[in-house]
């Protein structure tokens, strides 16, 4: 739920790729992402982050303005309050940099 700082970037304490809950629906608490984000220009560019439900459905969503500055590479930290997983399956983060779709990451929910 959190990062180190290391001389190749962030590195998370304790990666999580799945989550198991005790049963569904469940209150999946607060938590941090972190996505290393390039340009080769330079420009600053919008980030938006969503969490999508199996279904497709956008549970949360997070924007910023990323600029890089004298970097052409920045990690970047989303702090998502929690959400409510109403199923099992994979959920995913979706990230898209200036509007266009920039990548899908999986996050399983499981119940017990």
């Amino acid at each position: 739920r959190d990062f180190t700082v290391t001389p190749t970037g962030r590195k998370p304490v304790g990666r999580v790729d799945s989550l198991s809950v005790a049963s569904l629906p469940a209150k999946v608490g607060a938590f941090k992402t972190c996505v290393r984000v390039s340009s080769g220009d330079g420009m600053p560019v919008p980030l938006k982050a969503s969490l999508r439900s199996p279904a497709g459905t956008e549970l949360l969503s997070s924007r910023a303005e990323v600029t890089f500055g004298a970097a052409s590479e920045m990690d970047v930290v989303i702090e998502w309050e929690g959400f409510e997983a109403t199923q099992a399956g994979e959920y995913k983060l979706a990230l898209s940099l200036d509007g266009r779709p920039a990548g899908e990451f999986p996050l399983a929910v499981q119940g017990k």
